[in-house]
């Protein structure tokens, strides 16, 4: 079972960054799932697709879901050159700050969006 990888393809910064990792991945290893499609359904998944297109989200190959930090830590473990960073963000007081500053980027970073400003009006209306 690959570790699934769904990320935002209508942000330029996360379409380069996972165009970087499905370069340097090796076959088979990750299925890449850009929620920002109409046609990718998550009616089988715990997470929203808002919450997907805020915070990264992967599924591991156990079938576990990982969120944030968490997330990129399940992809750099994968990837050959990655793995000591991988290891570094796992650590507890590493990735509790690196969790920190992921959260309050990405929060920035999907209000700065200009197609998610009615996403933006939905969740405030919920």
């Amino acid at each position: 079972m690959p570790v699934t990888v769904y990320f935002d393809g209508n942000c330029g910064m996360c379409s380069r960054e996972i165009g970087y990792y499905r370069r340097i991945a090796d076959p088979g290893i990750f299925s890449w799932l850009d929620i920002s499609k109409a046609e990718v359904s998550l009616d089988h998944e715990s997470f929203t697709r808002l919450d997907a297109l805020k915070f990264l989200h992967v599924r591991d190959q156990a079938g576990d879901l990982h969120v944030g930090v968490s997330a990129f830590v399940v992809i750099w473990r994968q990837l050959r050159g990655w793995r000591t960073l991988a290891y570094l963000a796992g650590t507890p007081g590493v990735n509790r700050l690196l969790e920190f500053c992921y959260r309050v980027f990405a929060k920035w970073r999907f209000a700065k969006l200009g197609y998610c400003e009615a996403r933006n009006t939905i969740e405030r209306l919920l």
